[in-house]
């Protein structure tokens, strides 16, 4: 069937129109993005449209690199966490709580059955090491919590990576590290920074990113750069992923966020029993503390450790030497710790006879 020619000029015209518009939409999209800081290291898109649309405007014009924290709560204004302080966005309306559900739907991709066990722990892990701490009332079931119902505020950490200088970390990553400090210090951020400087001075970095902070992978690909010489194990319980790369990567290091339970003590005990050596972070406001908790006391019981960085609210650190009593190689004792400042590193034969502890428990070992 032949058209007239007039119908074919208008559905050109047409299309140009909606090509137009497409055109002008995507600009739209990009400007809006680049305003409220979606550009390299600025929140990701998926991250920012689970918010409430009020939360995503007032966001407008602060910059992503000074927010730590965005704070949601129910009949309160949104708040943003930087400078060392909490401040209320500029909105005319409080949060309604069934905003703050509709975000944590979004935010557990429509379905919260499918992150329950997260929640029992009071967070969601989310894509690029985002995490959304939930507030709510518990749901008990024979004196145990299940889950959360009624949200009454939400917390959503804002990961930067920050770079520390490998020349600095480097003298003190000669032998296991521990890294310590108040929740909020940046601790993690320094892990990464360790985990780097290694990596880059070609040394073989295992990862346990259980909480999927540390490598913060998207389809199994890390969003942020641990280096060339680092694998990584995301979103397996620490105790039984360190056993599993222990025993199929052949690492020199293993890396681990946030020790907290007694297995992840044992997976410790065995990685240093074969020479690797070990990097983790802790909770603690002082050495005074970590000595003084009960978890705390029997890792150093191990004697694995030699060197704490401590960060102190202003994310500076200071290394803090652990020297052990000679009784401690023969009988742990804890209360025979004894530290010292001094900045020194490890002793390289040591380190050398580490690597070939840690090659000897490889082949013990088979992938």
């Amino acid at each position: 069937m032949l058209y007239p020619l007039s119908y074919w000029g208008i559905l050109n015209s047409a299309i140009l129109q909606c090509t137009g518009w497409f055109v002008k939409k995507l600009e739209y999209r990009r400007r809006t993005n680049n305003r409220l800081g979606l550009r390299g290291e600025g929140m990701r898109n998926e991250v920012l449209r689970m918010l409430p649309q009020t939360v995503q405007i007032a966001l407008t014009g602060i910059p992503d690199a000074q927010i730590e924290e965005l704070r949601l709560r129910v009949g309160q204004k949104p708040a943003v966490l930087y400078a060392g302080g909490e401040r209320p966005l500029s909105v005319r309306t409080v949060l309604l709580q069934k905003e703050l559900q509709q975000t944590l739907l979004n935010a557990s991709a429509q379905s919260q059955y499918a992150v329950q066990e997260q929640l029992r722990s009071g967070y969601l892990s989310l894509s690029g090491g985002y995490r959304l701490g939930v507030c709510g009332s518990a749901v008990v079931q024979n004196g145990c919590m299940t889950g959360l119902r009624e949200i009454s505020s939400l917390a959503l950490r804002v990961p930067h990576d920050i770079r520390h200088p490998p020349e600095r970390l480097l003298p003190y990553l000669q032998e296991s590290c521990l890294l310590a400090g108040a929740p909020g210090s940046g601790k993690t951020t320094l892990l990464r920074s360790c985990i780097r400087a290694l990596s880059e001075n070609r040394q073989r970095v295992a990862v346990v990113d259980e909480r999927l902070e540390l490598a913060g992978a998207v389809h199994g690909v890390p969003q942020f750069d641990l280096g060339p010489c680092t694998d990584v194990l995301s979103g397996c319980p620490k105790g039984e992923g360190m056993l599993m790369l222990l025993r199929g990567m052949n690492p020199q290091w293993l890396a681990v966020d946030e020790i907290t339970q007694p297995e992840d003590l044992a997976a410790i005990r065995q990685a240093g029993g074969c020479g690797v050596r070990l990097l983790a972070t802790i909770h603690a406001g002082s050495v005074e503390e970590l000595e003084n908790r009960p978890l705390c006391r029997e890792l150093f019981s191990l004697g694995i450790f030699r060197q704490v960085l401590y960060l102190d609210k202003n994310r500076a650190f200071h290394a803090e030497r652990i020297q052990y009593a000679e009784t401690d190689r023969i009988e742990p004792d804890p209360g025979s710790l004894r530290r010292s400042r001094r900045r020194t590193g490890g002793d390289s034969a040591a380190a050398a006879g580490a690597d070939a502890c840690a090659d000897r428990c490889a082949a013990a070992y088979p992938a």
